[in-house]
């Protein structure tokens, strides 16, 4: 594999919140981090890629690919590269490879853009609306204001589930005119996981109450290997656990 390749996907292969940098990747695989940065941002291809029949499909048929690609992201069903490879794949009728997604990406930049991102619920899209936002706070702030609640007398309590074995963030192909109008940042998806929960309560004065953990338990138990990271004295949390977590 091209050195260059396969210090991209070591680095991609971290997560967003990776161990290792850009540098410290390039280092382990020893080229150069300007060249590295210069493919992951799209403005190099390998020197082998530059051959006459490295477009595997016509003009015509990745304009058809953009296009899908782009009704995909408006349905919040966010393509990966995988999947751009399988559909490429299917239209040539015949096995694309990983570089040649990197080429279509680069040729096709100004339609499409990679990004990390994280994902939603089918159920909280559906339930997205600026307009209840608005209704809702417009709502708090006359209650706040009639009943003249102090600070120190209001909580915001809220939970975040997190699915086990998985990680939260992926990087997702977007349609760049809807990135950059700021409408699509999340992927979505169909929210029938099994979650730990953390439950926070936040004081509008600052202050905050101990998080709870909540994990899925059907006879309400606790395995010592879920705690064993809690360290007594040091971490200051409620745990427990429930048949749905």
């Amino acid at each position: 594999m091209d050195p260059i390749q396969a210090a991209i996907e070591a680095y991609e292969a971290q997560g967003p919140e990776g161990q290792y940098s850009v540098q410290e990747v390039a280092n382990q695989h020893g080229i150069w981090r300007s060249t590295m940065q210069r493919r992951m941002d799209g403005q190099s291809v390998p020197r082998s890629d530059y051959i006459s029949n490295s477009r595997k499909l016509s003009p015509q048929q990745e304009d058809e690919l953009v296009e899908y690609l782009e009704s995909l992201t408006a349905c919040r069903l966010l393509p990966t590269r995988a999947m751009v490879q399988t559909f490429a794949s299917e239209i040539a009728r015949n096995q694309i490879s990983e570089r040649w997604v990197s080429r279509f990406l680069i040729r096709q930049q100004d339609h499409l853009t990679y990004r990390w991102t994280d994902a939603m619920d089918r159920e909280r899209h559906q339930a997205d609306s600026g307009q209840r936002y608005n209704h809702f706070f417009e709502e708090l702030y006359d209650q706040i204001a009639r009943h003249e609640i102090e600070p120190r007398h209001s909580y915001n309590m809220d939970e975040k589930g997190f699915l086990l074995g998985c990680i939260g963030k992926s990087k997702r192909l977007f349609s760049r005119t809807l990135w950059e109008q700021g409408g699509i940042k999340t992927n979505m998806q169909d929210g029938n996981r099994e979650w730990i929960t953390t439950v926070a309560c936040i004081c509008a004065d600052g202050s905050a109450l101990p998080p709870v953990l909540i994990f899925a338990s059907n006879n309400s138990t606790l395995q010592s290997t879920w705690v064993k990271d809690i360290g007594a004295g040091n971490h200051l949390a409620h745990v427990g656990s429930s048949p749905t977590g």
